[in-house]
């Protein structure tokens, strides 16, 4: 049973740690999202400060290439932290299941041993009752 036990936590273990990978992963991807914002929130401030300083404008649409392009790049990674993601959930969906079913062995190893220790107990306490039983009818 203790190997049983062991294994139940070397699994609850493995299972933790892959939760972590998706939240490290979910973070990074929100990350990559709010940088993508963040750069149209940039490309809005210059072209508005643009449009009240004629000396801006000049270096307006390199600034906007170069921000549109970050973005292409920050939408392709984030595109593979999503694939990352739903490889990383799958894996956390069989680490529970595998979870899940030694931990059921478990529970039904251990309804087992109380059952037999119950069962013992009665046939310790049916003996008991059939001693006294025995002296009371004897003269």
């Amino acid at each position: 049973m203790k190997t049983l036990e062991r294994l139940v936590e070397m699994v609850r273990l493995d299972l933790e740690q892959k939760r972590r990978t998706v939240n490290d992963l979910e973070a990074m991807r929100q990350g990559f999202a709010d940088r993508i914002i963040s750069i149209d929130n940039e490309i809005a401030h210059e072209m508005r400060s643009a449009r009240t300083d004629p000396l801006l404008t000049d270096g307006l649409g390199r600034f906007i290439q170069t921000a549109r392009d970050r973005q292409v790049r920050l939408r392709e990674s984030l595109a593979e932290v999503d694939r990352q993601l739903e490889f990383a959930r799958e894996q956390v969906t069989e680490a529970f299941q595998e979870k899940k079913r030694y931990e059921i062995v478990l529970e039904r190893r251990r309804l087992e041993r109380r059952k037999a220790a119950d069962r013992r107990e009665q046939l310790r306490l049916d003996e008991i009752g059939l001693r006294r039983a025995m002296r009371q009818r004897a003269p």
